[in-house]
């Protein structure tokens, strides 16, 4: 029986530097391989994992601090006790500065999580974590997988990205839907895909209807870009923008006639008041300098703006960019990133979340440089 044990043991440790060596058998490979450590399941999980410590732990211990997060958690709540859900009221005030979206996500979170700190602000976390996961699987079907991680957690590591993700206000929103629809046009450009085109524009209504015009800032330079790409008309049916156009309408349509049945100027205060005016006046005393964002950026953008503190990694960053703009995807990325901010940065309107929804188009940008592995 002693001998027997011996045999049996010695077979194990065979087996095992036999692994160890790398002369692994072919089923001993498969299930290395096919084990949940090195799975794809093992990896999302962890990546989830990351994203419930930054963006969802102990979300409500603090009180609404922001006088904005006040004011947008008092008129969704409101809105869930009156049962008017078109026009929100703040303190007995019409409150339209914004459109009506995320209101209704925010009176959703109340009516299913409670009275609560936390319902104000599950919103915002909740699109965060889907902005970090969207990055992954763009950048995972770019660049690999790892590229992918690094794109999610360096966006979800950016100090902007961490406060808005738990306050309750529309930055974090409107970055998830600009994030779907610029993400969605660039897979309709790879895969040739009219479907992902319906999709860009439905998201774009999404977004339209959740902070207004500004929303077409952020997404307009990314398609432009590529739609001045000499590939574009065979990729793309034209059918396919007429199509999303009539799905975006669809989107925004049936409220904006409720509200401009009981509220005919909202339009003025949409266009004028709350767009032009800011852009060209600096009646809402927010106007710092034209370099303000780049103070801004660098730090919303920590650690990926450690990049510019190396000599060499700017040199290494600057190569790499001169041979990835020459692709379309990389040139729309450029233009999401980079263009509202120029635009801010002339604005007679500055504040330090309007670079938030070009934060995801940096993330891609920068992921492919800061992994140093074999392409």
């Amino acid at each position: 029986m002693s001998q027997q044990f011996i045999n049996k043991s010695t077979f194990h440790n065979a087996q095992a530097a036999d692994l160890y060596a790398g002369h692994a058998t072919h089923e001993q490979a498969v299930f290395a391989d096919s084990s949940f450590f090195s799975s794809w399941a093992f990896r999302i999980s962890l990546l989830l994992i990351v994203l419930y410590f930054f963006f969802f732990f102990r979300l409500g211990v603090l009180p609404l601090i922001d006088p904005d997060e006040a004011r947008y958690a008092q008129a969704s709540r409101t809105m869930v006790e009156s049962g008017d859900w078109v026009v929100p009221q703040w303190n007995g005030e019409i409150r339209l500065q914004k459109p009506i979206l995320f209101y209704w996500l925010q009176a959703l979170s109340y009516y299913v999580c409670g009275d609560e700190e936390y319902a104000a602000r599950l919103p915002s976390a909740l699109a965060a974590a889907a902005v970090a996961l969207m990055l992954y699987g763009y950048g995972s079907s770019r660049w690999g997988e790892m590229r992918g991680r690094v794109a999610a957690l360096g966006f979800s590591a950016f100090p902007l990205t961490i406060a808005c993700a738990r306050a309750a206000i529309t930055d974090m929103t409107l970055t998830a839907f600009v994030t779907s629809s610029v993400l969605s046009f660039l897979y309709a450009y790879r895969e040739r895909s009219p479907r992902f085109v319906v999709l860009a524009y439905l998201f774009l209504g999404f977004a339209l209807l959740t902070k207004g015009p500004v929303a077409l800032l952020f997404v307009l330079p990314a398609f432009v870009s590529l739609l001045f790409s000499s590939e574009i008309r065979t990729r793309l049916p034209v059918w396919a923008h007429f199509a999303g156009i009539v799905v975006m309408v669809l989107v925004l349509l049936p409220w904006l006639v409720l509200v401009t049945k009981r509220i005919p100027t909202i339009w003025s205060t949409w266009f004028f008041d709350e767009t032009i005016a800011r852009v060209l006046t600096d009646e809402k005393h927010r106007h710092v300098a034209w370099w303000f964002y780049i103070p801004v950026t660098l730090l919303a953008s920590f650690p990926v703006s450690l990049l510019f503190v190396s000599p060499s990694n700017i040199k290494r960053g600057f190569q790499h960019w001169k041979r990835r703009l020459i692709h379309p995807e990389d040139r729309a990325l450029l233009f999401w990133a980079f263009i509202p901010i120029i635009f801010f940065s002339l604005s007679r309107s500055q504040m330090w979340t309007y670079v938030l929804p070009s934060l995801p188009a940096i993330a891609l940008l920068f992921a492919p440089v800061f992994y140093f592995g074999k392409r």
